[in-house]
């Protein structure tokens, strides 16, 4: 089954954004993997690439979670980020689950750009 046209778009803007984005198809899920995505200082490694995973209801579906490989610790105290210590494989390669949730997922509003935006912001926040 195809990535929904919405998923597509979406994976598009980001890269129309600069990103280094793409869509791996494995049924019945569709991966988006932003390769190369920089991250703050106080995380390490610096550059690691971000999993996000949709379904062929997407944005119906709620996107929900990270993932990012290689995984990332924090420089402070080498622990992993809060809710982020469970390793994962997906699309033959092994993921650190960020299990970072939101509510209120609305498919009018809500995509794969607004996902990345709560990513980035509880990073910044050290969370």
């Amino acid at each position: 089954m195809p990535a929904p046209a919405q998923l597509v778009n979406d994976v598009q803007r980001l890269c129309e954004d600069g990103f280094d984005a793409s869509i791996v198809e494995e049924h019945p899920r569709h991966y988006v993997v932003v390769a190369d995505l920089e991250l703050p200082a106080f995380y390490a490694p610096t550059v690691t690439d971000l999993l996000m995973i949709a379904d062929y209801q997407y944005p119906m579906s709620a996107l929900d979670m990270f993932w990012t490989s290689p995984h990332v610790h924090r420089v402070d105290n080498g622990a992993f980020p809060q809710n982020a210590d469970q390793l994962e494989q997906h699309i033959g390669r092994p993921w650190q689950r960020w299990s970072w949730h939101y509510s209120g997922w609305n498919p009018a509003h809500h995509n794969v750009v607004t996902h990345l935006d709560v990513f980035f912001d509880r990073l910044a926040r050290a969370a």
